[in-house]
């Protein structure tokens, strides 16, 4: 999960640096620099969440193997219920990271992004933490598994979104 983050990162830090030598630092006069930051920041922060949402979930999903071969996962070391509370509190905080987000779209009037927002990625995610809140077996964590891949897809296509409202914004 942290290698997905600071692969986005990584990214940022040469493109900003790009920039800066490409425009010879005028691009800093502008608001482009602060809203790229602003989104990789943002996809950063999705990839950690979401994948390490992914793999909690997987862990649940296959506790009963782990616990045949001694693996020390989460959910086996600490249980269903205390891995369902740090899921929730995960699913919590990235619904909150997104909201933020979701109003900044609406604030900068980029209606498309933030619709896009609201039903690809917060409405499944919400529908994410019901399953998890409610599961009880081994194909409710499958059933999780496949919806948190689901939103890794619809977080990675947001980022097609919000390239044609930045192209339409600066054309």
């Amino acid at each position: 999960a942290a290698l997905a983050a600071l692969t986005i990162l990584s990214v940022n830090w040469v493109t900003v640096a790009h920039l800066k030598e490409v425009y010879d630092g005028l691009i800093f006069e502008t608001n482009i620099p602060g809203e790229l930051n602003s989104i990789i920041n943002f996809f950063a922060l999705f990839a950690f969440l979401i994948n390490l949402i992914r793999e909690l979930i997987k862990d649940a999903e296959d506790v009963e193997g782990d616990t045949c071969t001694g693996c020390r996962t989460l959910p086996v070391v600490a249980g269903f219920g205390k891995t369902r509370i740090l899921l929730l509190t995960m699913i919590l905080i990235t619904l909150v990271a997104i909201n933020l987000f979701f109003f900044n779209d609406l604030h900068q009037n980029h209606w498309t992004g933030g619709v896009y927002l609201l039903f690809f990625i917060m409405v499944p995610l919400t529908w994410l933490g019901y399953i998890i809140l409610k599961a009880k077996n081994k194909n409710d964590f499958s059933r999780a598994s496949f919806l948190s891949k689901a939103i890794m897809i619809s977080g990675t296509a947001y980022a097609l979104v919000w390239m044609l409202q930045f192209k339409l914004l600066y054309q």
